[in-house]
């Protein structure tokens, strides 16, 4: 695994790269879409050749050898139709390992690019699904706003933020406040997890009015890997509340 030290250096690279990629077309299906509660971007309309130049740019300066562009769209595309990658890298003579990390940051950078010429434009705002409202993954993490307390998803696949309701489930819809647990630790102050007895899911949640800043949640991903395995040795002993 890439430690939090290397990873930093790939992030610099993606953001100079990201700055050199074309401005985004906002279209008018996605702007529907979103007024229409669903989410702006289908699988067609994913940015397969913004995240291809910014593999073989992360490639260029940090792996061993980097890929012609026509290679790249063909892994980044495998990659967005989760089809498996390790033999396309094999091939290469590329190590897969690292190789599997620049190409998620890749299109994670391209996405959250097009994302946020999205939200600009379209009625993000008056989103009240569990999804994020322009990719569609779920949340991979929540934040408290610092002045009202309110909660803030936060969309692992492209970064948009959006207003959910304070307690609940983004996982399962589950609302009862009993079924809810809140957890905190120490070792990562600011930080809470909000575990659901029903679907015992998680989520990771920063307390801006706590934290000095909102965190880089590109970063963060590794950085709270510790609080991850203490919530999940904590499911593993069950101690999610009894229904």
């Amino acid at each position: 695994m890439i430690s939090s030290d290397a990873l930093r250096p790939i992030l610099v690279t993606l953001e100079k790269s990201v700055e050199s990629l074309p401005s985004v077309k906002v279209e008018e299906r996605y702007l529907t879409r979103v007024s229409n509660g669903e989410a702006a971007l289908t699988m067609p309309d994913l940015p397969y050749a913004s995240a291809a130049e910014l593999l073989v740019a992360v490639l260029r300066v940090h792996g061993p050898k980097t890929l012609a562009q026509g290679q790249a769209l063909q892994v980044v595309t495998a990659y967005w139709q989760e089809q498996a990658v390790n033999g396309f890298w094999e091939t290469c003579g590329i190590n897969a390992e690292n190789a599997n990390v620049y190409l998620h940051l890749a299109c994670q950078a391209a996405l959250a690019h097009m994302a946020q010429a999205i939200t600009k434009a379209a009625p993000v705002a008056q989103w009240v699904g569990a999804r994020c409202p322009v990719c569609g993954d779920g949340a991979s993490f929540a934040c408290l706003e610092k002045d009202s307390g309110k909660r803030t998803l936060v969309c692992g696949g492209c970064f948009t933020h959006w207003s959910y309701k304070r307690i609940g489930c983004c996982f399962c819809h589950e609302d009862r406040p009993d079924h809810m647990k809140r957890l905190t630790t120490d070792g990562f102050p600011g930080w809470l997890v909000s575990v659901c007895n029903t679907c015992r899911g998680y989520l990771k949640t920063a307390d801006l009015r706590v934290l000095a800043a909102e965190p880089e949640w590109r970063e963060t991903v590794l950085a709270i890997l510790p609080l991850d395995y203490a919530v999940q040795k904590w499911l593993a002993a069950d101690n999610c509340l009894s229904s």
